[in-house]
């Protein structure tokens, strides 16, 4: 918020700078805060002049302030075809502070530099670009580790899912195996039954030979 506002304040300073050497009453509704009638000014100079790249700049930058940025941008734009290069690198700085508002900061950075281009001299627009690519960098930076958190955790995610995948594999092995032993131990038991059948039934069929040889033994 206070990035914002100091832009804000530069952009205001460059406003009167540029004008504040004619009779411009559009100066004097701005300070006074009436910006319907600094707007009402500018455009009934533009509906005359319509290439006054003053009162284009004046326009800009008064309905940057009541935030109708489409107007403001169109505006500056208007102005960056002057053949004043101090006009046009104002225009240029304060585009970089439309887009600055808007979060566009490529944009905003290349308006800032070709007005750094056009002014070596002027100290804000200087200060905006490196305040902006340090901003930048430092956005570029939370996201590279918050990606690089987002990946830690996916792979932990797959790591997880591969331990569930193998615990799973290997619970489906031991109920496998148990089942095994016990359809083993089931034949087991099955044989187990019928060899003491078979030999209970050996036994019983010796016990009625041996009767009837006794009985066939004795006399008649």
């Amino acid at each position: 918020m206070k990035t914002r506002k100091l832009l804000f304040i530069f952009l205001g300073f460059l406003f009167f700078e540029l004008v504040m050497a004619v009779d411009d009453r559009g100066i004097r509704y701005f300070k006074e805060g009436d910006f319907a009638k600094a707007l009402e000014y500018y455009e009934s100079i533009l509906r005359k002049q319509i290439n006054n790249k003053e009162a284009q700049f004046g326009l800009g930058t008064t309905s940057f302030q009541t935030k109708d940025f489409i107007v403001a941008e169109e505006a500056f734009k208007q102005v960056l075809e002057s053949e004043d290069t101090d006009l046009q690198s104002k225009s240029h700085y304060n585009l970089g502070n439309l887009y600055f508002q808007n979060q566009k900061f490529e944009e905003s950075l290349a308006h800032y530099k070709k007005s750094i281009e056009l002014n070596s001299t002027d100290p804000e627009p200087k200060w905006n670009y490196e305040l902006v690519q340090r901003m930048m960098q430092k956005q570029s930076k939370k996201n590279n580790d918050s990606s690089d958190d987002s990946q830690e955790k996916d792979e932990k995610n797959q790591q997880d899912n591969q331990s569930q995948d193998q615990k799973n594999k290997d619970s489906q092995e031991n109920q496998s195996e148990r089942q095994n032993d016990e359809g083993s131990q089931d034949n087991r038991s099955e044989q187990k039954e019928k060899k003491e059948t078979n030999q209970e039934q050996n036994r019983d069929n010796s016990t009625n030979n041996s009767h009837k040889e006794d009985t066939n033994n004795q006399p008649q």
